[in-house]
Parts: structure tokens; sequence; C-alpha cells
């Protein structure tokens, strides 16, 4: 893999960080694993990178909402790589073009929110504000 393709996409995935916590860490962990797939647990002090984990969807929580990071990402096919960003309940799932490190599709949680998406209960209004803070 380029490394200035993962350096792109940990780039973008940093630019959600002022509405994720979460992409801060998995920026970090981007530059560390690469375009990881499978699972990476913060447990007793450091990153452990499970590949042998069966990963269906990307996914990224924490216990009691922030302790003990978990992040599962997964190529979605050769050249499409998916990875999750969470905050809470809420959620924005990010799919790359591995070829190109450019965002191929962005979708989100649908739950109500008035702090995370600013009171906007329509996913288009979310992926708007995702594409705001990804083109800065």
């Amino acid at each position: 893999m380029d490394k200035n393709i993962i350096e792109k996409i940990a780039d973008t995935i940093y630019k959600l960080q002022p509405r994720f916590g979460s992409a801060s860490l998995l920026e970090g962990l981007v530059r560390r694993f690469g375009l990881f797939q499978g699972r990476i647990k913060y447990d007793e002090g450091y990153w452990e990178l499970d590949k042998d984990v069966e990963v269906k969807y990307a996914w990224s929580g924490a216990e009691y909402g922030w302790s003990n990071p978990i992040f599962k990402a997964r190529y979605v096919n050769d050249n499409t790589w998916e990875c999750c960003l969470g905050f809470g309940r809420h959620r924005v799932w990010l799919q790359f073009n591995t070829e190109t490190g450019d965002v191929v599709n962005i979708d989100t949680d649908d739950a109500p929110s008035e702090c995370c998406w600013e009171g906007y209960d329509d996913v288009e209004d979310r992926i708007k504000i995702v594409k705001r803070y990804i083109n800065r």
C-alpha cells in the first residue's frame, strides 16, 4: 500500500476530530497499522490488532462510552476500505478508495441528537456536515 494514500486517509479521518473525538485515535492507528482489516482494541495500556476477528461491518465504541476503545475496520472489496467513528450512540461510517485515498461513501446514524448533530435529524443533512469537515 502506498504510504501517501495511508497518510491522506489518516489526514481525512483527523479532520472529523472536532465532532468525533475518536477520530484522533483512529487517525493514529491508521498511521501505525495501515488500513487494517479486523479489530484494534486498547487493553491494559497498549493497542492490539486482531486480524483474525471477522468484521461484517465497520464499528467503533468503548466501555462506559470512553474507556478501552475498540475499532473494527474492513475491506469492502479490493479497492474500498471502511471505518467508523463513534460518539456515544452516534456514528459516521466512511469508505475510502484505496487507490486514491478519496472518500467514496459516507453514512451516519439516524438517532435523534441535539448535541452531536446540532439537531439535524435527516441523514442527508448529517452527511453534509461531515463533508464540510472533510473538505476543510
